[in-house]
């Protein structure tokens, strides 16, 4: 069974009124007049202009068509049942409703054919990366090993036992002091570093400094030493070919000049300085850090 609710209002007689007097009638097809008159429903309401007529009807009977609505329209002291036909709209929103079915579900199963293809978007966050590794030299014949400490200190590196004479061989190579118990003595060794980054928009800058973080104790009768020229890659031979390495983080020492490239490894030599000193003086194993610092830009 099918209902539809109608509601208008009129200025006329009463819905009885109406009925008799033939200003409520019905067109070919529509619902039959005395059934009509059996769910006509009066109500009588009061408005500023004054009372008027609130007619209401309600159609419990199946319409003349499956596919229409019927209703009333009571207009300009008329009224008359009309059909207007839902067929279309019926049509139209099924066919959107199958086609969102077929857009949701096509893609991840499908009947009637041996393929479907779902997909997958995949997502990422880029992230600039910075790595700057030190490792053992392979410059000269002796040097002193670089090893990962895994932590801090990241990694290090020992010259063995050492003098300021000169005598003790050390882990390297040895220069001499010009004047014995006067100039110093200096160990020294190749080392590598070997800097890479990626993702990075600006790099034709990149450089790479040096300097003493925690240098030795007082009163620093052995200190850190690096080539002269601190990006040299050459074998220091004589003891001006070596220079105290900055102990000072402001104005650190350049061992990468700008234009460090990615994956390049560079050799430097890396050393320690013994002074000829004696009474309140170090003795016996001792440590320094150095911190090697990778820029990009």
């Amino acid at each position: 069974m099918a209902a539809v609710t109608l509601v208008n209002v009129l200025h006329l007689g009463t819905p009885s009124k109406l009925l008799k007097s033939g200003v409520l009638k019905t067109e070919p097809g529509g619902l039959p007049k005395r059934r009509l008159a059996d769910e006509v429903h009066y109500q009588r309401a009061s408005t500023r202009s004054g009372a008027i007529d609130e007619l209401k009807l309600r159609a419990s009977v199946r319409p003349v068509r499956d596919d229409v609505c019927t209703y009333a329209r009571l207009y300009g002291g008329r009224g008359e049942i009309r059909e207007q036909s839902m067929k279309k709209v019926l049509v139209v929103v099924a066919a959107l409703v199958l086609a969102t079915s077929m857009g949701a579900f096509a893609a991840t199963q499908a009947a009637g054919t041996n393929t479907v293809a779902p997909t997958l978007q995949i997502s990422a966050t880029i992230q600039q990366a910075v790595s700057l590794k030190l490792s053992t030299g392979t410059v000269v014949a002796n040097h002193c090993t670089v090893t990962a400490g895994g932590g801090s200190p990241d990694y290090t590196m020992s010259f063995g036992n050492v003098d300021a004479l000169a005598i003790s061989n050390g882990c390297g190579n040895v220069i001499a002091p010009t004047t014995p118990g006067t100039t110093d003595a200096i160990y020294w060794s190749d080392y590598t570093l070997t800097p890479v980054y990626t993702s990075q928009t600006t790099f034709s800058g990149t450089t790479i400094t040096a300097y003493v973080s925690t240098d030795f104790a007082a009163p620093h009768n052995i200190y850190v030493m690096r080539s002269s020229t601190a990006t040299s890659n050459s074998a220091p031979a004589v003891p001006g070919d070596m220079s105290a390495m900055s102990t000072t983080a402001g104005t650190p020492d350049t061992v990468g000049a700008a234009g460090v490239a990615s994956g390049t490894a560079l050799s430097r030599f890396i050393g320690v300085g013994v002074k000829p000193a004696n009474g309140a003086v170090l003795t016996g194993s001792q440590t320094a850090t150095v911190t090697f610092t990778l820029t990009v830009q």
